[in-house]
């Protein structure tokens, strides 16, 4: 048996065949992948536990209800001034 490469072995099938054997090829194999897909995803959807359909609300509800503000507190203006006076008067 020699080995031949995949054009030599395409071309003897469309001398023999014509190009509807390379056709008929293609259509066998696509039949066997398409059924034994189904066929493992079938298997797998019966083994895997079974997942959310959504991912959660980004941020949750309870989350969005608070009024959270990114980085410090709100501070009270002329309370600020006032301690921002009094750290400028230790400076001076």
């Amino acid at each position: 048996a020699t080995s031949q490469s995949p054009l030599q072995i395409w071309r003897g099938i469309v001398r023999l065949e014509g190009m509807g054997g390379l056709w008929r090829g293609v259509l066998a194999m696509s039949y066997k992948t398409v059924l034994w897909n189904a066929l493992m995803m079938a298997v797998k959807s019966k083994l895997e536990p079974p997942k959310p359909l959504t991912p959660p609300m980004t941020p949750p509800p309870e989350v969005q209800s608070m009024n959270i503000s990114m980085g410090r507190d709100l501070v009270e203006l002329d309370a600020a001034a006032e301690k921002l006076d009094e750290v400028l008067s230790h400076i001076r």
